[in-house]
């Protein structure tokens, strides 16, 4: 971390790293994130009152923002802030999935602003993965002598 120490940084993760207890090191080590969360998971929308975030009411063509609030995982965590964006249906398009996002960026066009730059990264992925390159084809075998 100390040679970033010049230059913003702000984490990206997906669902598969939404892990409260990484958010919380993430904002000890004073570094932004944006961390996608999973629909099951729970905020205190009120003092004593979780709720969901699928039960929150999100439909498509609308956005929240819950700031300083209590996310559970296991054990609540005091202090984030969840930005919920569901994007409208356009021209026949539909648009299936909210995102919910825990962040520490402070508004609802930043946190927004920083999570869509992880398209380019999973366009990238599926590219390298089987668009052409079939980088999983070329994984190198420990055991290969030579």
């Amino acid at each position: 971390m100390p040679l970033f120490k010049d230059y913003k940084i702000i984490v990206l993760g997906d669902r598969e790293f939404c892990s409260v207890e990484l958010a919380n090191w993430l904002r000890e080590k004073d570094v932004y994130f944006c961390l996608r969360l999973k629909r099951n998971q729970c905020i205190e929308t009120e003092k004593l009152i979780w709720l969901r975030l699928d039960e929150l009411g999100i439909t498509p063509g609308t956005s929240l923002y819950f700031q300083g609030i209590k996310v559970r995982q296991t054990q609540p965590i005091a202090g984030f802030d969840v930005a919920c964006k569901w994007k409208r249906n356009y021209q026949g398009w539909t648009v299936d999935q909210v995102w919910f996002i825990l962040t520490n960026l402070g508004t609802l066009p930043q946190a927004i602003a920083a999570y869509k730059q992880r398209m380019g990264i999973e366009e990238m992925f599926g590219d390298c993965k089987a668009g052409g390159y079939n980088a999983r084809r070329y994984r190198v075998n420990s055991r290969q002598t030579n």
